[in-house]
């Protein structure tokens, strides 16, 4: 079945009930000037002319809006009829609804069955948009809360690298001093020794500071 299907049925459905709510309600009453003096139809769904008028407009209208608008007319009715049922609870037991419009509790029950209908059918019609709706705003938690986890598990991982990184700092600050002790130890040792200690040949020429006499001319 189509999706379109749903809310077409029920606004067929809807439409005839109506109208023979109506029909059968004016049989059983027409009265329009005293709206309390009503009859009960079937022995407990209570009519009066105004009822029964609105019954017929409602199902009339339903089944015209069957065929061209069956979403439109799923919303209005689910609103309308939700709306009544919900009001004549709320009100007291045989209260007119509006001057004019009974609200016991079948009335109220039959209303509000009629509401909850439309807008069930008018979900099941909305289905695909609805689930891929749901669909993003679920994916869109799930990435937010990976997101949240993922930032948690960095801010641990940087806290443990903090002592570790002083650790390393701490050492390798250690190595360079002892390097650059070890250093100017050598470059103390290098500059103490005397000017003519070097190890090469003197200006003289002798490797032990004296000199040589040279060859005797004939």
């Amino acid at each position: 079945m189509e999706r379109i299907a749903y809310p077409r049925l029920f606004s067929t459905l809807a439409g005839l009930l109506l109208v023979l709510l109506g029909l059968f309600g004016f049989l059983a009453s027409s009265e329009f000037r005293n709206p309390e003096l009503t009859s009960d139809l079937l022995g407990f769904y209570p009519v009066n002319g105004w009822a029964n008028s609105f019954h017929l407009i409602a199902g009339l209208l339903a089944l015209g809006l069957a065929r061209p608008l069956p979403r439109l007319c799923a919303l209005l009715a689910g609103v309308a009829f939700t709306a009544l049922g919900l009001w004549g609870i709320l009100a007291p037991n045989g209260e007119l609804l509006l001057g004019w419009l009974p609200a016991t509790r079948s009335v109220n029950l039959v209303n509000l069955a009629i509401g909850l209908s439309g807008l069930l059918t008018l979900l099941a019609s909305r289905w695909d948009r609805i689930g891929a709706a749901l669909s993003a705003w679920v994916e869109r938690i799930r990435r937010s809360r990976e997101r949240r986890a993922r930032r948690r598990r960095e801010k641990k991982l940087r806290k443990r690298r903090r002592p570790q990184a002083k650790k390393r700092a701490s050492a390798s600050g250690k190595k360079a001093s002892v390097r650059n002790a070890g250093t100017d130890r050598r470059d103390h040792r290098r500059g103490g020794r005397p000017a003519g200690s070097g190890s090469g040949p003197t200006a003289s020429g002798g490797s032990d500071g004296e000199s040589r006499p040279g060859p005797k001319r004939p």
